[in-house]
């Protein structure tokens, strides 16, 4: 039996989804669009290191041209949350120095992965910013 409603059949409801519950555990698994985003934050930290070796000029603040390129990345990557990158792109500064972004592109390319110490700096600006 079909119910209607004047006007043709009505629709099914909408498919029930179980409720978010947060994991317990500090090493949870990133899954979906979050690694997606982070594998790109990565990527675009590579590139910047590049450029931050290119572009150095001895402060600890990444250069314009080293801005610029995350800002582009991160907003090609992201689906054009520019305002987000700005804020995580800010944020980051803040914490790694050009050292540190050569430090962390060399390991990410000897193991192919987001170095530890960069994940959760990453996924606080994100979050941070939205």
């Amino acid at each position: 039996m079909s119910l209607t409603n004047g006007d043709g059949p009505v629709p099914p409801p909408p498919p029930a989804y179980p409720p978010f519950v947060p994991s317990a555990s500090p090493t949870r698994r990133i899954t979906g669009r979050r690694r997606a985003v982070l594998i790109s934050l990565a990527a675009v930290l590579i590139i910047t290191v590049v450029a931050v070796l290119l572009t150095r000029d001895g402060t600890h603040h990444w250069s314009r041209s080293v801005e610029d390129t995350f800002l582009a990345n991160c907003t090609a990557a992201a689906g054009g949350y520019a305002d987000v990158c700005t804020c995580a792109m800010h944020r980051l500064e803040q914490q790694f120095s050009e050292q540190d972004l050569a430090a962390l592109e060399g390991e990410m390319s000897s193991t192919g992965q987001i170095p530890e110490r960069l994940q959760r700096p990453m996924q606080t600006a994100v979050a941070a910013c939205r």
